[in-house]
This record gives structure tokens, sequence and C-alpha cells, in this order.
């Protein structure tokens, strides 16, 4: 018992010692005492974490550098804690001593022309500073890279700058894409006639056997005709799916396939062949439907098809 209150002694004279000081000016129980990494024990005196020391304990070092030597990181960094740097943009491991190269194609970020993508060579054939590989019009100066459209073609290049067309569709050669003419208006004859309403701005349609499509130029698909396929079952492939991404459009007898501008492909209507299964990806740049199957063009010149037999 005796000793229980010798300690209790001490301590209540301990804290009695520590009324009123303070450690460079701030109290022991802030939290930001002695830089936030010791212990404030007397006025103006800390007891440093381990790895951290000075008068205030902000002073640690990285790899035998202390933190407040200009070198210390390599001199491209900070020592946040003992052995551990944080680096500036563009450099990297534990010191900062290595240039990023973010494609690993041995040549650094910081001089890389296309530094997302792998090219050794630094090939560049319109001299704009932007590497082949990633440059959106390679063979026309354009470093600023402007796409107006987002399609990946830049608009020095793009055959229709205003309007997304990843696929650069056109059909008469005239340089200019389908969908940049001034935009047609739908006449139809026969039974599965088009709505009351005249359809207009519309760059391009397709018929089925009882149905047909028109894609407009706000991206958009109309439909009409019949839903109903050989069986007189409901199939949809007059109702196209809504959206105002689309590029391009086919008919099949009883099915229906849409290109998106993303390069993927959907399909509605009969599905008894596997007809509206199209290949997922989506770096296709062309479709085409006949009766019962459908077929892709890819971005690298190969051809899928599905459906019947294909």
């Amino acid at each position: 018992m005796r000793m229980w209150v010798g300690i209790l002694g001490v301590l209540l004279v301990s804290a009695s010692l520590c009324q009123g000081q303070t450690c460079f000016g701030l109290n022991p129980d802030d939290p930001s005492v002695c830089s936030a990494h010791g212990v404030c024990m007397a006025q103006d005196l800390c007891a440093c974490e381990s790895g951290w020391f000075g008068a205030e304990c902000f002073v640690t070092s990285c790899f035998g550098i202390v933190s407040i030597d200009p070198s210390v990181c390599s001199g491209h960094g900070i020592c946040a804690s003992e052995d551990l740097c944080e680096c500036e943009s563009g450099w990297t491991r534990d010191a900062c001593d290595t240039l990023v190269d973010s494609d690993n194609d041995g040549v650094a970020d910081n001089s890389d022309n296309c530094p997302n993508v792998g090219n050794p060579d630094q090939a560049d054939a319109d001299s704009d500073e932007t590497g082949d590989l990633c440059d959106n019009c390679p063979n026309v100066a354009n470093p600023e890279q402007a796409d107006a459209d987002s399609d990946g073609f830049g608009d020095l290049c793009d055959n229709c700058p205003d309007r997304h067309n990843r696929g650069q569709q056109d059909r008469d050669g005239d340089g200019i894409r389908d969908g940049c003419h001034f935009p047609a208006v739908v006449v139809s004859w026969g039974s599965q006639k088009t709505p009351d309403a005249p359809l207009e701005g519309i760059i391009q349609i397709v018929a089925g056997r009882d149905h047909s499509l028109a894609l407009k130029s706000d991206g958009s698909i109309v439909g009409w005709g019949s839903n109903e396929n050989m069986y007189s079952t409901y199939a949809g492939q007059a109702s196209p799916p809504s959206g105002n991404d689309f590029v391009a459009i086919a008919a099949g007898g009883y099915h229906s396939l849409a290109l998106r501008s993303d390069g993927s492909i959907v399909a509605w209507g009969d599905d008894y062949f596997g007809q509206t299964r199209p290949p997922s990806g989506n770096d296709f740049v062309g479709i085409a439907a006949g009766g019962k199957r459908g077929l892709a063009l890819r971005s690298d010149g190969s051809i899928v098809a599905w459906g019947d037999d294909t």
C-alpha cells in the first residue's frame, strides 16, 4: 500500500510541474505538438517517436539522407517519414531515382510522344510531337489533337468533324461523311408505309421482309412495318432500341442490327437461328444483314458472321 501511495504522489507532483508548460508554443495535448511525431515532456522538450529527431521532431531520414537535405529522395521528392519518399510527378521507385515509363517502351513519359502506348521508335509522321500510334490524325499535323465529335478522328482529317462517325462511312466517295450531307426526306410506298408524319433528317434507310428502319442525323433509329415473323409471332424487328449513339443500321428478314458509336453491335427481332446474338466487342466499323444472319467488319479488316448457315 505504501508503494502505491508513493507512486501516486510522484504522478501528482509531475502533473503539477507540467501545468502551464508548452512545447514551442503548443500545449502538450495539441495533436500537432512536437510536429505530431512525439510528446511534450517539459517546457520545449519533445520526446520524438522512432525515426524522428530534432528539437521539434520534424526531421527524419530517407535511405541515409536527412529529410531537410536538398538531395533527399534523389532531389525528386520529399521524405515523408523514415525511408518513405513521396516522389514528384514523373519519378518513381523507393528513392525517386527513376523516371516513369508507363508503357515500358524504354522511353520515359516526360519525353515519350505517346506515353501510354508502347512505341520505342517514337514514329511521328506529321511531326506534331504526338506519336503515330496515339495520334488521332497521324498524317496531318494537329498538336492540339482536337476531336469535336469524340469519334477518335482528329478534326483536321475527319470527313465529318461535327458528327460522331467512327467508321468514316462515305458511300459516294466525295470525301464528306454520309451523315454530313443535307438530310434527306424519306418517301415510301406499298403496304408497309412510313408513319403519317414525314421522316426528316434521315441519313440511311434499310428494309427487311416486312419492316424498314431509318437512321437519323441525330443518331436515333426509327422503325416501321410489321413486328411479326412468317409464323405470325411477335418478333419486334420494327421496334428499335432508344438512344442517339447509332452510326449504322442493317435489316434481315425478321431481325435488325445497329452499330453504336463505341464500336459495339446491338440486335433485335427474330432469334430462331441466333441472328440477334452478335459477337461482343468494340472494334466493329461496319454491319450487314441477310435473311437469317448477320455480318460485321472489324477495324482490323476481318469479318465475322452469325446466325443461319454461318
